[in-house]
């Protein structure tokens, strides 16, 4: 099975390679972690902590993140134990038509997929506010460029080129607040 997105995850020092290959629904998920299957679902307990709840394989497990002085380096509190997470996603281009627009943080509006939205339309998969702009108008991009990164509930998402392309729209700035499925970018 084509992955959506890969990482290395290191927790630690040791290094793991993660890879998404279907999103069931927004917080249900099956990954490969070193090549073994996980079926992994989780709930977002709505407090000041960034908590939540992780169902890996049928096992629960509360989990709280803070976000450091990197964009991808994150303390974790997994039942009371903690560790330092480094995110590394892999530039690695995905095969199979149109994989990269099927990843999980982007999704671009083709033409008749939703009426007033414009063609090459990269949006929101969730509300947020805008902490990180990595293009402006006119940069050109490639399939799976980092266009800006999301932040929700102190968990970060990097919303990446669909395709590759000219930016002509860049619709929001550092700070803005977004709603799902809001237009971010057009890319020609």
């Amino acid at each position: 099975m084509d992955a959506l997105a890969e990482y290395t995850v290191t927790v630690e020092g040791k290094k793991r390679k993660v890879r998404l290959l279907k999103i069931s629904d927004e917080s249900t998920a099956l990954l490969e972690l070193d090549g073994d299957p996980v079926k992994m679902s989780f709930q977002t307990l709505l407090n000041h902590d960034a908590q939540a709840l992780v169902n890996i394989n049928g096992k629960s497990y509360k989990i709280k993140l803070r976000r450091n002085d990197r964009p991808t380096a994150f303390s974790v509190e997994v039942d009371g134990k903690k560790f330092l997470l480094q995110l590394e996603h892999s530039r690695k281009r995905l095969s199979g038509k149109g994989a990269a627009a099927r990843t999980p943080t982007t999704r671009v509006l083709e033409r008749g997929q939703l009426r007033g939205k414009k063609k090459g339309a990269v949006t929101s998969i969730m509300p947020g506010r805008v902490v990180l702009l990595k293009v402006k108008e006119g940069d050109e991009v490639k399939a799976g460029d980092p266009l800006c990164i999301v932040e929700a509930m102190k968990m970060e998402n990097e919303i990446i080129a669909p395709r590759e392309g000219i930016v002509k729209e860049v619709r929001v700035e550092l700070g803005s607040i977004v709603d799902k499925s809001e237009v971010l970018f057009v890319i020609e």
